[in-house]
């Protein structure tokens, strides 16, 4: 009786008047930052496309790759140079955007003094992965340059096929060096902030949300159908859902895992198969995870079919045999983990635990929320049967377990999710290359880079796909510096009236397609 008055009151409130209709959308957590050189989560990145835009952008019906600030562009014969043509288009400020802009951005993101953890997203740039580490000062600049305002030219390493999918993503995008320069880490202050977005950033109240107001100098600002977006700050799946359910939020893309069987049926429920996967990362520089033979029996010790069964029956969620989920075209997964009671033990006996009893306590670390703390607690019991190991589940705010992730200061074990961020199997297998900034594992394996190196330089797409497969199955079957889980499927609620949200594999909704009718 109370799931149905709870579900009853997912009715919006009675219509205000047209001028007052925000879209009102649920972001999750505070995030990380605003600047684009320094995000890595869902939360800041979601922002960061409503107030900037790089060189292309996604479609947002089908994700497609369509023109951004480059209204075209032209690609060498040999796949090696690209040369892009700007649109005229300003700063929030009043400046053009200018080829130089993307220069100094991109240079920003690659110098090791920014600490961006997705520098790597920019290492199929010409002398890109040399220039961050430190090997060249002066001599050769990077293979990035202006040839004038609004002409920008790109050199390759090798030929990127997806190079125009990683420039939809924030890391690509310009910022005003200018307000960098003058404001220090607080250019992302509503005073201090400059944009070439869909959006203005008006309001920033911490822990509570940010206002989006429609930018007047935006190139399509037009186009732009919601004239103010509220992104609301909430923490946790329980909280958003009290939002959406008394009408004060248009939109909520996590949900409670304990109401789940309900809201599948409701009229607002979206879902869609993601490109994301739910893992353990395990850290491989403190005893006992510093033994792949024990990360591997941690690994064998779950059963994937059980944990999806349990949690997550009829919501879309898969078991997670690989690290990379299905969905990428052309790449079928090598063959992954099957549950194995009797070879996880045999493996802790192999690394000196032949009485699992003396195998020290270990601490799992999740987020608080309703999800992760479910699925942690799951593999409590899942080791405990399957290895008789006795593992401890620890749930902290969502900013102390990235901060704890970002420098790999977690005890041994701790939740984690990564979602594609262009689709190629890359957008995952490259987190764990050695000095990954979003790697958090402590892990580094030549053998894996090489493997990672020789894949992406090749021209063969059979080729290619052989390499990637033989990477993931040292990653996932030898290596396991990290467990999977189950890969997700999409699913929150969407109010009727909501326009232009078409639900994907990315879960990439650009807001300045979004608007409340």
């Amino acid at each position: 009786m109370l799931l149905a008055l709870l579900l009853s009151g997912c009715a919006p409130d009675p219509p205000p008047t047209a001028a007052a209709r925000p879209f009102r959308f649920v972001n999750g957590p505070e995030p990380e930052t605003l600047d684009p050189a320094l995000m890595t989560d869902v939360y800041g990145i979601r922002l960061a496309e409503a107030l900037f835009e790089g060189l292309t952008r996604r479609n947002p019906a089908d994700l497609s790759v369509e023109p951004g600030m480059a209204e075209r562009w032209v690609t060498s014969p040999d796949g090696l140079t690209l040369t892009f043509h700007l649109r005229e288009a300003k700063w929030s400020d009043g400046l053009p955007v200018t080829a130089t802009d993307f220069v100094e951005s991109w240079r920003r993101v690659l110098s090791p003094e920014t600490g961006a953890k997705n520098a790597a997203l920019l290492f199929p740039i010409r002398r890109a992965r040399d220039f961050f580490e430190g090997k060249i000062r002066g001599g050769p600049p990077i293979g990035v340059r202006a040839e004038d305002d609004r002409t920008l030219v790109v050199e390759l390493e090798r030929p990127t096929p997806w190079f125009l999918d990683l420039t939809t993503f924030p890391t690509f995008s310009p910022v005003p060096i200018r307000a960098v320069t003058a404001h220090g880490p607080r250019w992302t202050r509503p005073e201090n902030i400059v944009v070439n977005g869909p959006y203005r950033l008006a309001e920033w109240r911490l822990n509570a949300g940010f206002t989006l107001r429609r930018n007047p100098d935006y190139w399509e600002a037009a186009e732009v159908r919601g004239e103010e977006v509220h992104a609301l700050t909430v923490a946790g799946q329980e909280a958003a859902f009290r939002l959406y359910r008394a009408g004060e939020a248009d939109w909520v893309p996590r949900l409670p895992t304990a109401l789940l069987d309900d809201l599948v049926k409701h009229p607002d429920f979206r879902t869609c198969p993601a490109l994301a996967t739910v893992f353990v990362r395990c850290r491989t520089n403190r005893p006992p995870f510093d033994d792949a033979r024990v990360r591997l029996a941690f690994a064998l010790a779950v059963d994937r079919e059980d944990l999806c069964r349990t949690l997550f029956a009829s919501k879309g969620a898969t078991p997670a045999t690989t690290f990379v989920p299905p969905g990428f075209p052309g790449y079928p997964p090598p063959p992954g983990l099957s549950p194995d009671r009797g070879r996880a033990r045999a493996l802790l006996a192999e690394a000196g635990f032949p009485d699992p009893s003396a195998f020290p306590p270990v601490t799992l670390l999740c987020t608080s929320s309703d999800g992760p703390r479910r699925v942690c607690e799951f593999l409590h019991y899942a080791w405990k049967e399957g290895l008789g190991v006795q593992v401890n589940v620890e749930s902290r705010e969502w900013a102390a377990v990235m901060d704890a992730m970002r420098r790999v200061t977690y005890d041994h074990l701790v939740y984690g999710q990564w979602e594609a961020d262009y689709v190629e199997p890359s957008t995952f297998l490259d987190i764990f290359r050695s000095g990954s900034g979003n790697n958090r594992t402590g892990w580094a394996d030549s053998r894996y880079d090489a493997l990672l190196d020789e894949a992406e330089g090749a021209t063969d797409p059979e080729l290619r796909t052989r390499r990637y497969s033989e990477a993931e199955r040292l990653l996932v079957t030898e290596e396991a510096p990290l467990i999977p889980l189950y890969f997700p499927a999409t699913m929150g609620l969407v109010r009727p009236d909501i326009r232009g949200f078409f639900p994907n594999a990315l879960d990439r909704h650009p807001i300045r397609a979004v608007w409340r009718e």
